[in-house]
């Protein structure tokens, strides 16, 4: 039986100088760490990234929609036009195309994309504004812009969200 300052001795020996033996026999990448603040930007840029993956998704399915503009108009479904309309700006445009431009780095084009953002609430109030007319034509053309619109936003989809997430070109 060992006394029990034998043993204090070699729990303090193990405890203290083996670990810093271990540390100085370790690469030096190994000695780096990461602080809490670096996994929490990591989390949040990772995060970000999948919420602009997927408002673009929405966006990206919602654009298939658009052509019931045109069959709508050939049908004289006026009333339906627009509340398609008023619904599209408030599903699409303001709660999908602005929120990714907020989430937007300037360096992937935010400004653009703010622009086309305003362009295409401006079709949508024009497409209104022609089915209150009941103005088929009118409609059918501003829906074909606003599809333009839209096809030239969902293209400013960053590029290290398609090869991020497998997502193939439109």
């Amino acid at each position: 039986p060992s006394s029990p300052i034998a043993t204090h001795c070699r729990r303090t020996f193990a405890g203290v100088v083996l670990p810093g033996v271990a540390c100085a026999l370790m690469p030096r990448s190994a000695l780096a760490y990461r602080t809490v603040q670096d996994a929490m930007k990591d989390t949040q840029q990772v995060s970000q990234s999948s919420q602009l993956y997927a408002r673009f998704g929405v966006v990206r399915d919602r654009a298939k929609q658009l052509a019931e503009f045109g069959q709508m108009a050939d049908k004289g479904e006026w009333d339906n036009i627009q509340a398609f309309a008023r619904n599209y700006n408030r599903v699409v445009q303001q709660d999908e195309m602005l929120r990714i431009v907020d989430l937007m780095a300037p360096s992937q084009g935010k400004d653009e994309a703010k622009k086309l953002a305003e362009l295409v609430k401006n079709d949508l109030k024009a497409i209104d504004s022609a089915a209150r007319k009941q103005d088929a034509a009118t409609v059918k053309e501003v829906a074909s812009k606003l599809s333009s619109n839209v096809d030239e936003f969902l293209k400013l989809r960053p590029q290290e969200l398609q090869q991020q997430y497998g997502v193939p070109d439109l």
